[in-house]
């Protein structure tokens, strides 16, 4: 009887082992995926959680609004700017040149608004995830992670 159990459960740990390290095994997490439209984006103030995979620390933080289908404003956390943004298919995002308005701020080369304002310049897709804004490089990488401001639709 012994014997049996101990076979029993080295077949269960070698299986375990070979499905671990199957190719062809998934981890299934719970996310959910939103269609990305004009229309879901618009109203909504996002805030920037994480660019390039730094999270923001730092108050206020830089936040981003469609005012309309193809028109945005935001602050990069002390310069506020506005510009053109145009949604096509598969969720390719676009974000056209950004336009200082209001007050300039001197900011630090490097830091959070800059690695900010370059991660908008890089996106190349966007997608919403469990109730997020994510901003995808051209080569997949999410570079800029977004949360609804409190009180946003």
């Amino acid at each position: 009887m012994i014997f049996s159990l101990r076979s029993l459960c080295s077949a269960l740990a070698v299986a375990l082992i070979a499905a671990c390290a199957s190719p062809t095994s998934k981890l299934t997490l719970t996310s959910t995926v939103s269609p990305l439209s004009t229309t879901s984006l618009m109203g909504v103030e996002w805030i920037a959680t994480v660019v390039e995979g730094v999270p923001y620390l730092q108050s206020p933080r830089p936040k981003l609004r469609w005012t309309s289908a193809e028109a945005l404003s935001g602050t990069g956390g002390c310069n506020a700017f506005a510009g053109r943004a145009s949604l096509g298919q598969q969720n390719s995002l676009r974000i056209g040149a950004l336009v200082p308005v209001g007050k300039l701020c001197m900011t630090e080369p490097g830091g959070q608004e800059d690695m900010f304002f370059k991660a908008l310049e890089q996106t190349h897709q966007a997608r919403l995830e469990s109730g997020q804004l994510l901003m995808l490089a051209e080569d997949g990488r999410v570079i800029l992670r977004m949360a609804k401001a409190v009180g946003s639709p």
